[in-house]
């Protein structure tokens, strides 16, 4: 118990010092829809700015991503992963992995992780996009073990296509509530 404990305060403390200090976040210079033209995403204190064929766009990090801090901006294996998270009684953390869809031409969300922490558990969800098959983990305290109980669901569903440049809220919130869902 006592090691779970610390690990997650290790955990929250490096998330939040991440969390507050995104200035560090390098801009990435690539071509992230494989057409020959480099594209360009630089991260602000609470937008992305990014270029794509020379036109540019704006992402609120609140308004469409759903979090306060970013985190985490990386372009692996032509996938582009976008990490931020909230803090404040509890913690949040979510995850967005886009990739080029070369029949529509857009830069289609493939994956979705979130990751919440209160102070009897936390749940972890995780969503492949291109399959619909999700998985949900719900860490609860049982007070008479003494411990954690885990419990996991997983499922399949039919996703709205979602593309980087015409994020909306609400379309990201149908994700969180699948996790939200199993929550006790």
């Amino acid at each position: 118990m006592r090691k779970l404990a610390i690990t997650i305060t290790a955990l929250l403390v490096t998330f939040l010092s991440h969390a507050q200090n995104n200035f560090g976040l390098k801009v990435i210079k690539k071509d992230i829809n494989n057409n020959g033209i480099q594209d360009i995403i630089k991260p602000f204190n609470n937008y992305l700015e990014i270029s794509i064929d020379n036109k540019k766009y704006k992402i609120d990090f609140e308004n469409d991503f759903g979090f306060q801090n970013l985190t985490e901006i990386e372009f692996i294996n032509n996938v582009l992963v976008v990490t931020g998270g909230n803090d404040g009684t509890g913690a949040w953390s979510f995850t967005y992995k886009f990739r080029n869809n070369k029949l529509k031409n857009k830069i289609e969300l493939i994956g979705y992780d979130d990751f919440s922490k209160w102070v009897s558990g936390n749940r972890t969800t995780s969503i492949n996009l291109v399959n619909g098959k999700y998985e949900v983990t719900v860490m609860e305290w049982n007070e008479k073990k003494e411990d954690h109980d885990t419990f996991i669901y997983k499922g399949k569903k039919t996703f709205k296509k979602v593309y980087l440049t015409e994020l909306r809220q609400a379309d990201l919130n149908k994700f969180s509530e699948i996790g939200q869902q199993y929550e006790k």
